[in-house]
């Protein structure tokens, strides 16, 4: 009987595509009738009051106010509608948490974990710095790098240094440029220039 009155009771469905809500939608009832039903035992066991009403079109037993009202409406799909939104906010909340900021803490406000830099797009991971953070490090770094490199070629010089001007020969102690030469290589390029000689090859 309930699936031969369905056009009666079942009122209109509508969905809105949404990629939040898997389909989600709800029912109008405005040209529909609410059929309910119900058995002579349940009503001597329990009375007219209790959960005794089977909705057509709806699962278990409800009492009559419950039976005759109508969940699945629109009211129903925008209180569910908010629900999912706000768990969506939530989420990308503690999302943008995880990309707070490793050296100030710094949490980013965009709507995506994207920011750009000076050289295109930069990707921003948790655990990590903001562009800003990240550029002065990298830049900080260079720099230890080069004064290492300056304070390592120092100390080169000071240990094979050229016999014309004092620089380094270049190449680690006992290997071929320091065992074959005794000058670097732009005093040899002067003196080669100078003379206008062969490049010096030997141990002069």
């Amino acid at each position: 009987m309930a699936e031969l009155s369905a056009e009666v009771w079942g009122g209109q469905r509508y969905t809105v595509p949404r990629d939040d809500n898997d389909g989600d939608g709800w029912r109008e009832y405005d040209d529909a009738i609410p059929v309910i039903a119900t058995m002579l035992e349940l009503l001597a066991e329990y009375g007219p009051l209790g959960p005794v009403w089977w909705r057509f079109g709806r699962d278990g037993r409800h009492c009559l106010i419950e039976a005759l009202d109508n969940p699945d409406n629109r009211a129903s799909y925008d209180q569910r509608q908010k629900e999912r939104e706000k768990k969506a906010r939530q989420a990308h909340r503690d999302l943008m948490r995880t990309l707070a900021c490793a050296d100030w803490g710094q949490v980013p406000k965009q709507e995506s974990t994207y920011e750009y830099g000076l050289h295109g797009r930069w990707t921003r991971w948790p655990g990590g710095r903001c562009w800003s953070c990240h550029q002065e490090r990298t830049e900080r770094l260079e720099r230890e790098a080069e004064e290492q490199l300056e304070s390592a070629g120092a100390a080169n010089a000071s240990l094979r240094p050229c016999w014309t001007c004092w620089g380094s020969i270049g190449g680690k102690e006992g290997s071929k440029p320091e065992l074959r030469h005794r000058r670097c290589r732009h005093a040899r390029d002067a003196g080669d220039r100078t003379t206008g000689a062969a490049p010096n090859v030997g141990n002069g």
